[in-house]
């Protein structure tokens, strides 16, 4: 159970993998913030399907650092509301997730969807997501990868 206070195992297998992602991709080594955040990251994918017990995520520059990229991310920022949007599908172990994050007014929510080897069920995972152009820009990116010969 991921609940409540906890500390870093750092002998925790999927931390040290992805401790490893994240000094290869960002080139240096994590803060102490940075290894909380893949601390519980490693958390939530050592069991996806019990996300709602894991502590929350905050930092998509550390998740995008730890998993393998599928290169359809995309970053929005409305100027108008100071509202910013990022998602990207990232693998880990065979599965494929879909990271969602709002940020606005001071606070972040991370979504998580997991696709497991589904990739093309990745559009209804944003069918119900507030920002149509984001939406649409996101689908166009996805459809580029994966459809494009």
């Amino acid at each position: 159970m991921c609940k409540g206070f906890f500390s870093i195992d750092f002998d925790h297998a999927h931390f040290i993998n992805l401790c490893h992602n994240f000094r290869t991709f960002a080139q240096r080594e994590p803060t102490y913030a940075e290894a909380e955040e893949i601390y519980r990251l490693a958390l939530f994918l050592e069991r996806p399907d019990q996300k709602d017990n894991c502590p929350p995520l905050h930092d998509f520059h550390v998740i995008s650092k730890c998993l393998i990229g599928t290169d359809v991310e995309l970053a929005w920022t409305d100027i108008r509301s100071k509202t910013s949007y990022y998602a990207g599908m990232y693998e880990w172990e065979e599965c494929t997730f879909l990271f969602y994050l709002v940020h606005a007014s001071g606070k972040t929510e991370i979504e998580i969807n997991t696709l497991g080897m589904f990739l093309y069920s990745f559009p209804l995972f944003l069918y119900n997501k507030e920002n149509k152009p984001f939406v649409v820009a996101l689908e166009k990116i996805f459809n580029k990868v994966y459809y494009s010969s």
